[in-house]
């Protein structure tokens, strides 16, 4: 595949515009599967002021199981070429936490049983999804600020459903 984007810049092809098609094409995870993300990045560096956000879209199609040292390597990697970590780390966390947001249940009226109010389960996908966002957040001093805010916002989120033993859940899962 990398082969084939030199080819088709001699060939007439624009080479931006057929790594913005890999890109897409790739999400599945083709690349992730062939354990070749770090290409995923140089694709995405290629693109240029558009490269922080198929990267970024890139990194928030990845599932919530993905390790902490995962989530930095992928942000190290946006380093290598060129592409601002800071702004890449700060898009993925805004579009994974917007996507858990929009999917989660809302808000209760009612006030809670409180023998159900302590129990403890773990968390669904988009709970789980939710609470790792904020892990993309915490590598760069200058994203922290950010970090704060969407955990103060997730806190909330959390609270208002009545969900107050969340944080000691996620620890776990």
């Amino acid at each position: 595949m990398h082969r084939s984007l030199s080819s088709r810049s001699t060939l007439g092809f624009s080479p931006c515009a057929f790594c913005f098609d890999n890109l897409r094409s790739n999400s599945d995870g083709t690349l992730q599967a062939e354990n070749k993300t770090d290409l995923i990045a140089l694709y995405a560096a290629s693109l240029g002021s558009a490269a922080v956000d198929r990267y970024s879209e890139y990194l928030a199609s990845l599932p919530s199981s993905i390790t902490r040292e995962e989530r930095h390597a992928a942000l190290k990697r946006a380093r290598e070429h060129n592409v601002d970590p800071i702004q890449v780390a700060l898009t993925v966390a805004d579009k994974v936490a917007g996507i858990a947001f929009k999917h989660l249940q809302g808000l209760r009226v009612t006030a809670p049983d409180p023998v159900e109010l302590y129990q403890r389960r773990r968390l669904d996908e988009e709970e789980l999804r939710l609470v790792k966002s904020v892990e993309w957040l915490v590598f760069e001093d200058d994203t922290l600020p950010k970090a704060l805010l969407l955990v103060n916002s997730i806190v909330r989120y959390f609270l208002g459903t009545s969900r107050i033993t969340v944080v000691f859940i996620s620890e776990s899962n």
